[in-house]
């Protein structure tokens, strides 16, 4: 009888034991989730604050002479010098103008580039075209142009990506009276430290 007591003791010990263990486990979990959420969230919330202070220095009225410019005017390298100060200030690791290929939205060129000049990365040229990284930038371009939305994030943290894990926070660049689809570009902020 003194066994069977012990024994049944033992047994509702380790029982409680474990489900303490499997009740800290979940609420970890949860707890972990909450958190990295919320810091997703403002993480975004930074990136975006920054691709809009950004865009105040490029003028959507003046695309079509920075593109004309061939990246060597003094207007030009004023602006890329402010967007650069903005890239390393923030402790962004990119900040780019782009212009996607609207027929089909799976080419970018490159207006404006600029790179922290503590990332290992290369800073693409002006005028530089790439194909676009996959179907969901290409989705989100098309809505940024085609005014289905105002902004646009991509979280890139899992599976195969050729770079490090990053957020990329996206805005269209307007002219000064609003724009309509014509006059809208995409301001194009890319962060590859967001987890790093």
């Amino acid at each position: 009888m003194k066994k069977l007591k012990q024994h049944t003791a033992i047994r509702s010990i380790s029982g409680i034991v474990l489900l303490l263990i499997v009740f800290s486990v979940i609420v970890g979990v949860i707890g972990y989730k909450v958190f990295t959420n919320a810091l997703m969230n403002q993480y975004a919330e930074g990136a975006f604050l920054i691709a809009e202070t950004s865009a105040q220095h490029v003028s959507g009225d003046r695309i079509s002479e920075y593109l004309e410019s061939g990246g060597t005017t003094e207007e030009y390298q004023t602006v890329l010098n402010d967007l650069e100060n903005l890239c390393n200030t923030t402790g962004s690791t990119f900040i780019y103008v782009i212009l996607p290929d609207r027929t089909d939205y799976a080419h970018i060129t490159f207006l404006f580039s600029t790179m922290n000049r503590k990332s290992h990365y290369t800073r693409y040229d002006f005028g530089y075209v790439r194909e676009t990284t996959n179907d969901e930038y290409r989705a989100k371009y098309k809505s940024l142009f085609k005014q289905t939305s105002e902004r646009e994030l991509v979280v890139r943290d899992r599976g195969y990506i050729e770079t490090d894990p990053h957020i990329t926070a996206m805005i269209s660049l307007k002219n000064m009276d609003g724009g309509g689809t014509q006059d809208r570009r995409p301001w194009h902020l890319h962060d590859q430290e967001a987890y790093g």
